[in-house]
């Protein structure tokens, strides 16, 4: 059976967090430490950014620090795996699952602004033109009418609107939402 392994680079930033993570787990209470896999601490001092200066002052707390955010996420992924109990991990989950409920509903808040701004703005061009005569102009043996020409115009005003809202195209997911993914996943491969 031939293993096949994929090569991943890691970023300079990511490589940066997590070794911020280790220094902030190799000082930290040594019961803690063992709660990590051998593994799991054997490839953070792998991957890590070698040759770099950390400190993390014990008596600040750790969100005041200047820390990288991907450090903050992967300490909250060793809390959620391996320190806190069963309870406690079901209150962090359900928050997160709230949280990210809540940027849903914002997003979709935001999308049917947009969708409303536009139906609202092609009512309106279509009962001005509606409301004219028509006059038939001849162009190089074309025929368009000014209703066509102004409905066009309207149009490139109204796409105008849309990209200056910013709402031409919906985001990707943050970084966050995928982070709260993988933790549902990583919880519903462990039952």
């Amino acid at each position: 059976m031939e293993s096949t392994s994929t090569i991943k680079i890691i970023p300079n930033e990511d490589r940066i967090a997590i070794a911020e993570v280790d220094y902030i787990i190799h000082h930290m209470n040594e019961f803690y430490l063992n709660k990590i896999p051998q593994k799991v601490r054997d490839y953070i001092t792998i991957v890590k950014k070698k040759n770099i200066d950390i400190y993390v002052d014990p008596k600040i707390p750790l969100e005041k620090q200047g820390l990288k955010e991907y450090t903050l996420y992967l300490l909250m992924i060793l809390n959620l795996k391996y320190w806190c109990n069963d309870d406690r991990r079901r209150d962090i989950l359900a928050m997160l699952e709230n949280n990210q409920r809540k940027y849903e509903e914002k997003i979709n808040n935001i999308f049917e602004q947009a969708d409303s701004l536009t139906t609202v703005s092609e009512e309106n061009v279509e009962s001005t033109v509606t409301n004219r005569p028509k006059q038939v102009i001849t162009v190089n043996n074309n025929i368009e009418t000014n209703e066509e020409k102004k409905l066009d115009d309207a149009q490139e005003k109204n796409q105008d609107i849309i990209e200056e809202n910013a709402i031409a195209e919906k985001p990707k997911e943050s970084f966050f939402i995928r982070f709260i993914n993988k933790v549902k996943l990583m919880f519903k491969h462990k039952e």
